[in-house]
């Protein structure tokens, strides 16, 4: 009886091992090739010309070593492609960071982008496109951080793009931003702007929990907004610095200030 008894205790060991290499398994590094990723695994590097790649549904993408490593990291990359339909995720570090000598082309994201106690989406480089229509969160800081040597050409979301600290922050350049979903955030502002935005159009949702809508201290040009005609649920700024051009959006100038300053 102990000899079928042993037989199983080592069953049971080689089948966690074996699990655990499977779960554990590193994603192959793209460089410069088309790549559809349809089996999970932990840190995607991504380098080179017109890397392409695209994440299934119902694939996970994490970090090495449980919170020290991003999950996806680009360097040195041109001209990239990254459309993500499944999970990417960490638990504290950054989960997809694109550095100061990397360019986007287009970065889509249907899926799921989240982040423990850092940025969802960290940008250093240039981002041509930045598209969502999922879900890019963060328990920790923001959902998007787009550093002060970031540029981002335009944002879409008709998604969830939210954080504990701010859903949006930009210290860089965006062009435009189009939003017919939602930028949160719970304890701070939904948006954060020491850069430069051209053009932002709202018809969604820019909701803070614990804060204000959009701080801020750097320059937006033009800004369309429809949240709060109804005259509830406004748009709400603080912060010093108010350089904006509003657009007229109902025909009548008054029709496009639905916000309050704080």
């Amino acid at each position: 009886m102990w000899k079928y008894f042993n037989y199983f205790i080592i069953s049971l060991t080689l089948n966690f091992l074996f699990s655990a290499q499977v779960l554990s398994a590193d994603c192959n590094e793209v460089n410069g090739d088309t790549k559809t990723i349809s089996t999970s695994c932990t840190d995607l590097d991504i380098t080179g010309d017109s890397s392409n790649v695209t994440i299934n549904s119902g694939v996970t993408i994490d970090e090495r070593g449980g919170g020290s490593w991003t999950a996806i990291g680009l360097s040195d990359t041109t001209n990239t492609t990254i459309t993500n339909n499944g999970t990417i995720s960490t638990t504290q570090n950054w989960t997809l960071r694109n550095n100061g000598t990397s360019a986007i082309t287009n970065l889509t994201n249907n899926g799921t982008i989240s982040a423990g106690s850092t940025s969802a989406i960290r940008n250093n480089g240039s981002i041509t496109a930045l598209t969502n229509t999922g879900t890019i969160s963060a328990t920790g800081d923001n959902g998007i951080k787009n550093n002060t040597t970031g540029t981002i050409g335009d944002i879409t979301n008709s998604g969830t793009i939210s954080a504990n600290r701010y859903g949006l922050r930009n210290g860089g350049t965006i062009t435009t931003i189009s939003n017919s979903g939602t930028i949160s955030a719970d304890s701070n502002y939904a948006i954060s702007n020491t850069g430069s935005i051209g053009t932002f159009t709202n018809t969604g949702s820019i909701t803070p929990t614990g804060n204000t809508g959009i701080s801020n201290q750097g320059s937006i040009t033009t800004f369309n907004n429809s949240q709060g005609k109804s005259g509830s649920n406004p748009v709400t700024f603080t912060k010093k610095k108010f350089t904006f051009l509003f657009a007229v959006i109902m025909g009548v100038v008054q029709k496009t200030l639905w916000y309050e300053l704080t």
